[in-house]
């Protein structure tokens, strides 16, 4: 019978199986200390590669581009074709808003690994960032809808729907898509794309305020307004859900109800139109009854955006109401040639 298996004892291997048993573990033997010497060399080779990357990712996360750039063209040019490097460089670069360079380096690193949901969303939210460099300024959030669908954002709309593809949990390419279908008119495929994003973290930011913004197309401002006071709940800075929520509350009767959630808002929000935002508080205060404040607050929205028609009539309205006849005038003729030269660029 043949003994049991100890360490260093092959006396139990049958004579005829011995000799290849040998064989083979001596190879192994042989091969232990170069194999693990090549192992070591490619982890320490890694591990010099990868520091500047690592720098780089921690920069890219405290919000640091510059430096983070930085660190990250260094990793590249140490291993240009680690597509992790090229992807983290091409995002801190579309972080920098240098789009040409980015998107060499975000399409390259798709190109070397397609299989990951990060690198398609990379190169979409290239393509509709530079989009977005040409919209109107007052909507910061993107909750207006357009009219036309270009090849770009056909594009982008593509490799978005590739990322959830790959990874349906990827909330921020559907917040992303959620927008991007609600800009092009496809308001029931926006709505699944912000439901599913509450289904999974209802205290998602931005979440409930597009969600408004479907509903208000829809005429369901019940829904809206609720929308609307769960982001502020969640989400006390978040000064454009707080204007559209004073918006709604106007249009249903509760000015003072509005004006308490315009003056929460900090003028120093990254998230807020200021021309709005003195707008809003202009057209609550004229409810109001308060009529100089009313005025002060249109001016100081014309004076962030003179090319504002809107603003000149209300404030044509409020000289009007004040009794001030040749402010009036002055006023609604600001708003006439305004209008005009909007027509004459629409022919």
């Amino acid at each position: 019978m043949a003994k049991p298996l100890k360490s260093g004892n092959e006396g139990w291997i049958p004579a005829g199986e011995r000799a290849g048993h040998l064989r083979w573990t001596g190879l192994c033997r042989l091969s232990t200390v170069p194999a693990l010497a090549l192992v070591l060399f490619g982890a320490v080779r890694l591990q010099a590669q990868s520091a500047d990357y690592l720098e780089a990712k921690e920069r890219y996360e405290r919000q640091e581009y510059l430096m983070a750039m930085l660190a990250a063209q260094k990793a590249v040019q140490q291993d240009g074709e680690n597509a992790d490097y090229r992807h983290l460089y091409g995002m801190t670069l579309l972080q920098l808003n240098q789009y040409s360079d980015a998107e060499p380096e975000l399409r390259k690193a798709l190109a070397l690994d397609p299989g990951k949901a990060d690198f398609h969303y990379g190169v979409a939210a290239l393509i509709l960032q530079q989009r977005s460099e040409t919209e109107d300024p007052t909507d910061p959030m993107g909750m207006g809808a357009r009219n036309e669908t270009s090849e770009p954002v056909e594009e982008g709309i593509r490799l978005l729907e590739k990322v959830l593809e790959l990874d349906p949990g990827h909330l921020k390419a559907r917040m992303h898509l959620g927008r991007t279908y609600h800009q092009q008119n496809m308001r029931s495929k926006a709505l699944r794309q912000f439901e599913a994003v509450v289904a999974r973290d209802s205290r998602y930011a931005w979440a409930h305020y597009h969600l408004a913004a479907i509903y208000l197309d829809a005429g369901r401002f019940r829904e809206a307004l609720q929308a609307l006071q769960q982001e502020v709940e969640d989400h006390p800075d978040a000064g454009q859900a707080r204007l559209e929520l004073a918006d709604l509350l106007l249009q249903l009767g509760k000015p003072k109800l509005a004006l308490s959630h315009l003056t929460a808002v900090s003028p120093e929000s990254q998230t807020v139109s200021l021309p709005d935002l003195h707008f809003g508080l202009a057209k609550v205060y004229r409810r109001l009854g308060q009529l100089d404040k009313a005025i002060a607050a249109t001016r100081q929205s014309i004076r962030l955006l003179p090319d504002n028609p809107v603003a000149h009539r209300l404030l044509a309205g409020l000289y009007r109401d004040a009794g001030q006849s040749e402010q009036a005038r002055q006023a609604l003729n600001s708003y006439r040639e305004l209008m005009e030269r909007i027509e004459r660029f629409a022919r």
